[in-house]
């Protein structure tokens, strides 16, 4: 094999892992959309609610929902962290 060839395989090999980063990136993104959509709804509805328990309830879905939220922004930050990092 020439060295052509091989430096035409390694550059195929790195394109794919880093379209798998973006497409990493991209859904990640998106479901943190979808998160935060629901986070926002859940605190109108804690608002308008007043039954005690439901309160409770909606209190405890808010809190493991941000979470969730906090979770995936520090791992979207580490991931695009690496990106840069290996594009250096």
């Amino acid at each position: 094999m020439n060295l052509e060839k091989i430096l035409q395989k390694l550059s195929n090999f790195f394109d794919e892992s880093q379209g798998k980063k973006k497409e990493s990136d991209e859904s990640l993104s998106k479901l943190l959309k979808k998160l935060r959509k629901k986070e926002k709804k859940l605190q109108e509805e804690l608002g308008a609610e007043q039954d005690v328990d439901e309160k409770e309830q909606l209190k405890q879905e808010l809190k493991i929902i941000h979470q969730q939220r906090k979770k995936g922004i520090a791992l979207l930050a580490e991931l695009r962290a690496k990106t840069e990092q290996d594009s250096d």
